[in-house]
């Protein structure tokens, strides 16, 4: 049976640490979202990968409704799962580990810290719409 979390257990999850810093890394990136009006775009692994992984953030909208979380599931659940969520609240059988947003208008960096050998779910999240619009990536940490 599928859950959803309340309102007030989602605001708990949203305080999880973010480790974020300035945008002038000279490496670049792992992964870029750009968050736009309808949604976000983007440019980076899915499969395994090296922790921690940076993601560039570039928000191109007039608000600061989007955001990408980065999730794991409950055994028994999945990407299939995850795409058929269709309610507001974020689903029960998933645990955020890292909710990463920006402001209109800007560019920033973000490090989401990976443990070995779990899979992690890289979400578009739209906070007026649906809590999942789009599963981004799947990676996995080495």
């Amino acid at each position: 049976m599928k859950k959803s979390l309340s309102s007030g257990a989602l605001m708990v999850l949203l305080i999880l640490p973010l480790a974020a810093c300035d945008d002038s890394s000279s490496s670049g990136p792992d992964a870029e979202v750009t968050f736009v009006d309808d949604g976000c775009t983007y440019n980076g692994p899915d499969g395994t990968v090296d922790s921690p992984l940076e993601f560039r953030l570039t928000n191109k909208t007039d608000h600061d409704e989007y955001g990408v979380v980065i999730a794991t599931l409950d055994d028994g659940y999945g990407r299939a799962d995850l795409e058929a969520y269709e309610l507001r609240d974020p689903p029960g059988f998933a645990q955020m580990r890292d909710l990463l947003f920006n402001k209109p208008g800007e560019t920033t960096t973000a490090e989401v810290s990976l443990e070995a050998d779990r899979e992690y779910f890289v979400i578009c999240s739209r906070e007026t719409e649906r809590a999942v619009l789009e599963v981004l990536a799947v990676v996995t940490g080495k």
